[in-house]
């Protein structure tokens, strides 16, 4: 997975990661959704997050900043930021 950038805000806990994969898009984002798959990326799920949004609109946004401040919930937010061209 060649990582274009790394952003991290500690400010408001979140992380930004852009990369290229070598697959379609619908592969990555199922990989993503399916915890079973995250853990292959990121290790035991279940030590990486307590919640996982998919989408960051508003609400999405609002919920998950909610879990992270309020309850102390590790919190990771999926989006779909855009489509490579081909």
């Amino acid at each position: 997975m060649p990582v274009r950038s790394l952003t991290k805000d500690p400010k408001t806990l979140t992380m930004r990661l852009v990369a290229d994969f070598p697959v379609p898009i619908e592969r990555v984002w199922a990989a993503w959704a399916d915890p079973r798959q995250l853990e292959r990326f990121w290790g035991r799920v279940r030590e990486v997050r307590d919640a996982i949004v998919i989408g960051s609109g508003a609400g999405g946004l609002g919920v998950a900043a909610l879990l992270a401040k309020l309850a102390h919930k590790r919190v990771v937010v999926l989006e779909r930021y855009d489509t490579p061209t081909r």
